[in-house]
């Protein structure tokens, strides 16, 4: 099968390329520019959803358990008064001639914690040591990073309750070609599922 054919991804929906009648590599990102990348979407290298639905299967599965991680995680942070909160926020570093934003985290488990890793912070690096990017560090509560991190959480599992519907309604929609389709199959169907 030539290069330029196409077929739909299972995992992400895209259009993308396939090459020995399997979806090509895709999804990754070299977010820093000498080489290294992060890892690709899943539905790459796997059967286009023209001919099957495994991958997608999977991937439904994947996010429904998810989405419970994350409505058990909600309810346990909302409910303890000493969660853990994740504070997350960027650093700009130089590499090479260009600049990126890090991505950073602290773990904070009560208003005792965050005193204590802040005192240590200064003590260590002077006052500079603080994540200034952070709006607040040096006077916010545990209380309103805990609020922050629950409206996070509360974002995140939006997007993943409208990610899961989407999801499954492509699944509901796959047919199944009842045999081993060729490359020409596969992108009559593309065709048909973009005129569609």
């Amino acid at each position: 099968m030539e290069a330029t054919k196409r077929g739909t991804c299972q995992a992400c929906g895209r259009e993308i390329g396939v090459k020995n009648a399997v979806i090509a590599h895709h999804g990754y990102q070299r977010p820093f520019g000498w080489g290294e990348q992060t890892s690709s979407c899943f539905g790459a290298r796997e059967l286009p959803y023209e001919v099957s639905k495994k991958v997608l299967e999977a991937h439904v599965d994947a996010c429904s358990t998810r989405l419970t991680e994350l409505y058990a995680r909600i309810h346990q942070v909302t409910n303890d008064a000493n969660a853990n909160v994740v504070i997350a926020w960027e650093e700009r570093q130089q590499f090479r001639a260009t600049r990126h934003t890090i991505p950073m985290t602290l773990i904070v488990e009560n208003q005792q914690h965050l005193d204590a890793m802040r005192t240590e912070m200064i003590n260590e690096k002077g006052r500079n040591a603080l994540p200034w990017a952070y709006a607040g560090w040096a006077t916010k509560t545990y209380e309103s990073f805990k609020a922050d991190f629950l409206a996070r959480l509360d974002q995140e599992k939006k997007q993943r309750e409208r990610h899961l519907a989407e999801q499954r309604k492509r699944l509901a929609a796959w047919v199944d070609p009842g045999f081993t389709p060729g490359p020409s199959y596969i992108e009559d169907q593309r065709r048909k599922n973009k005129a569609a």
